[in-house]
């Protein structure tokens, strides 16, 4: 039989604090991140002894250590707002989201206007190198060093867009060939990597 553990309790926390603008540390706290499901479907990905996760109803990237059962979360932007001369993190809670396709054509329901965190799914994530590729509905892209000893703000390597926030919707995961990264988004085909 395989090991169980239970993804709530006992959890280590890097939970955004709103009031002081930087995150802050709980220990061993009940960590309830999903009405149902501990986890957002298709986010899991296994790293060494770790297993990688995005949480159900927050903002949260979760790993468990796959031998001892140890939990830690932290805290992610919502959503990612570019503009030509800021970016803006959204914490909590992302935009509304006005999934359309490049005709237009309005694809997706109810609930797939969220951040991408919760009862739909997400793309699934993917390694390259040492840095994990957390992509969601929204576009927002979520880069995490998976060779942190302690899932902290130190982790959290960048976030990133897929195009403009409320404009951009994708279930796709990451590929990674010769030094590139490919997505899709409904509107197009994206490619990621150095120019020559």
């Amino acid at each position: 039989e395989l090991r169980r553990h239970p993804l709530y309790e006992a959890a280590d926390l890097w939970a955004w604090d709103r009031s002081r603008n930087d995150w802050s540390f709980q220990e061993g706290v009940e960590a309830k991140t999903g009405k149902k499901h501990p986890m957002t479907y298709q986010t899991n990905i296994l790293v060494g002894k770790w297993h990688w996760f995005l949480a159900h109803d927050k903002p949260y990237v979760g790993r468990i250590q796959v031998e001892t059962g140890k939990v830690e979360y932290l805290e992610v932007p919502a959503q990612l707002e570019a503009t030509e001369k800021t970016s803006i993190r959204h914490w909590g809670k992302g935009l509304k989201n006005q999934p359309t396709n490049a005709a237009g054509f309005a694809i997706g329901r109810k609930g797939h206007n969220g951040t991408g965190f919760g009862h739909i799914s997400a793309g699934s994530p993917i390694l390259v190198g040492k840095h994990l590729f957390f992509p969601v509905v929204t576009g927002t892209v979520y880069i995490i060093d998976s060779t942190v000893e302690q899932l902290n703000p130190k982790a959290l390597v960048a976030v990133n867009d897929l195009g403009p926030a409320r404009e951009t919707w994708t279930l796709s995961s990451f590929s990674f060939s010769q030094g590139k990264l490919y997505m899709h988004t409904m509107r197009e085909v994206i490619c990621i990597g150095r120019r020559p």
